[in-house]
């Protein structure tokens, strides 16, 4: 497994799955513990990922959860935020998520899944809550919208969460664990389903101490028909398993033996990584140092982790979805400022397709005015994971983001598309045609000579597809970069911050004092529309003082770039 696509983003906290914009390839959405905004990563199906757009819900979150809420077969969002609360954001089936709509939990909801509670043929929504010591179980309408929560007692900081019908009756239960930090009785504690949205009172399984279960994850382990538990012990560097006996109970407590080094584990899922039938564990290894599979042998036995090359980012969440269209689960992870997307290489799938896309010339200027003639990009198979006369010479795009009206243009139709290997490397290439019209649109923001990052897909007649990078050396046709200023400058009594974005996207302005310390937040959002912005500045720090003469520093971040000034106080 070796890491696709790498993001830097804000810390993350959980990561869901699924596809939001319809388009049959897995999208990522990332809930963050110090933002309060969802990122949403559109998937380009070959384990790569479009930049993230950032959606609102008003507070820091803990967990989310992907699933159709409203019955309108669009994927929707629930977040628990770090409050005391649940944002719902409906998806509209293109990509993007409404509004949020928040509903009342117990008090510090640390996780969130969904399930049909009360088998009515609807999803509803459970939190595990740290602060109140309970469960708050939001039962669904069928619109998207919850009655309010009633709660049941779940134990001393119920954590991780997980759901199954552990006593087989055809009813949802629930499982949390009991994180204690330094706790000497940690335990799990289950509620038994009573099919009507109610559950019996908590039952106890406690944890040879000095334990800290920080995450759980159900699956059928040895194939009997019950659903047995996998618990991620940090405290004991190990993982836990007890095995169901499909009475509501399980076996005593077993540690994972036989592995040469102590997983250290942080957050486990469970999925059958290496295509034997066999359920497995993806785990966040060694404090999040590293992300690793721990292959099942189908009688409850797990082998010791293997761990994926290129994951030491700081993992502390990960989620298991076949990302490049290959039938292979994959993993993306995420934590300390990274998102990545590890492809799976362990179990047999359709063969990956890797492309090599370059423009003849080098670092030949490509002009993106409007004129005659068409960019011609050249396309190769990379370790003959492909051949040309698979390739749909009509499926080729160029897609770039944030750099014109445009983030995408098609490839055009020429007699000139023949094979030929233009660059003597010994492989054979096709040509994808490009017109300048259509390359004007997707430049149109840039000025000058630029270097443009730009994206190639393409599709081959088995359905497979491919994404490869071309970097082009653009002459833009865009007007000259939007600046950040401040008029009047020197201020005296007030000035106005004016800048403009030319699409939607998160912005902060930070003003600065001499020595480099922030003094104001002019302003800090995730989502500011495209279009002029101005902001009045008085003169003041961020607790109302004023401020003395002198000179300041501003920055001003937006999806146009980075733009530094400084504006002079007189008084």
């Amino acid at each position: 497994m070796r890491c696709r696509s790498h993001h830097r983003h804000p810390s993350s906290i959980a990561v869901g799955l699924g596809d939001l914009n319809k388009d049959g390839l897995l999208d990522v959405i990332i809930a963050h513990e110090d933002e309060t905004a969802v990122s949403v990563f559109l998937g380009r199906g070959n384990g790569e990922l479009a930049p993230a757009v950032a959606y609102p819900v008003g507070s820091r979150q803990s967990a989310i959860v992907v699933v159709d809420l409203n019955r309108d077969g669009n994927l929707d969002v629930a977040v628990a935020n770090q409050g005391a609360s649940a944002s719902i954001l409906l998806g509209k089936g293109d990509g993007t998520l409404l509004p949020p709509i928040n509903y009342a939990t117990g008090g510090g909801p640390s996780a969130i899944l969904s399930a049909d509670l009360n088998r009515d043929g609807i999803l509803d929504l459970v939190t595990s809550n740290r602060q109140s010591g309970t469960v708050s179980i939001l039962l669904g309408a069928g619109d998207g919208s919850f009655a309010p929560k009633p709660d049941a007692p779940a134990g001393s900081q119920p954590s991780a969460l997980a759901l199954g019908d552990f006593n087989l009756d055809g009813r949802e239960d629930i499982m949390v664990t009991n994180a204690i930090p330094g706790a000497f009785a940690p335990s799990l504690t289950v509620l038994q389903g009573l099919g009507n949205g109610n559950f019996t009172e908590p039952q106890l399984i406690t944890i040879p101490a000095p334990g800290f279960p920080l995450s759980i994850s159900s699956a059928d382990w040895n194939w009997d028909g019950a659903m047995d538990l996998a618990v991620a012990d940090f405290s004991n560097l190990t993982i836990r398993m007890l095995s169901g006996r499909g009475d509501g109970t399980f076996t005593p407590l077993a540690t994972l033996t036989g592995m040469s080094v102590p997983p250290a584990p942080f957050t486990i899922a469970a999925s059958d990584m290496n295509g034997d039938g066999n359920t497995d564990l993806a785990a966040v290894l060694d404090n999040g140092g590293s992300v690793g599979a721990i292959f099942g042998d189908g009688a409850g036995g797990f082998a010791s982790p293997v761990p994926f090359p290129g994951s030491d980012f700081g993992t502390n969440a990960i989620a298991i979805g076949d990302m490049n269209s290959d039938g292979r689960p994959d993993v993306v992870a995420a934590g300390s400022g990274v998102v990545g997307v590890l492809l799976n290489h362990f179990a047999p799938g359709i063969a990956p397709v890797e492309a090599r896309a370059f423009v003849l010339g080098g670092n030949r200027t490509v002009p993106a005015g409007a004129g005659t003639g068409n960019l011609c990009v050249r396309v190769e198979p990379v370790d003959r994971s492909y051949t040309n006369d698979q390739v749909d010479l009509a499926s080729f795009t160029l897609r770039s983001e944030g750099t014109g009206s445009v983030s995408e243009i098609h490839s055009v139709a020429t007699r000139r598309n023949v094979d030929g290997d233009t660059d003597g490397n010994g492989v054979s290439e096709v040509a994808a045609f490009f017109s300048r019209p259509d390359l004007a649109a997707l430049f149109d923001k840039l000025h000058g000579r630029t270097t443009a990052p730009a994206q190639l897909t393409g599709s081959l007649t088995d359905a497979r597809a491919f994404c490869t990078d071309v970097t082009l050396n653009v002459v833009g046709t865009g007007g000259p970069r939007q600046i950040a200023a401040f008029a009047p400058n020197p201020l005296n009594p007030q000035s106005k911050l004016t800048f403009a974005t030319g699409r939607e996207g998160p912005a902060r302005a930070l003003l600065f004092d001499i020595q480099g310390r922030l003094i104001r937040t002019l302003l800090d959002t995730p989502r500011l529309a495209a279009g002029p912005h101005d902001y009045s500045f008085d003169g003041k720090d961020d607790r109302g003082r004023s401020l003395s003469s002198g000179v300041y520093f501003y920055r001003v971040r937006s999806v146009e770039g980075v733009f530094d000034g400084q504006i002079v106080i007189l008084k």
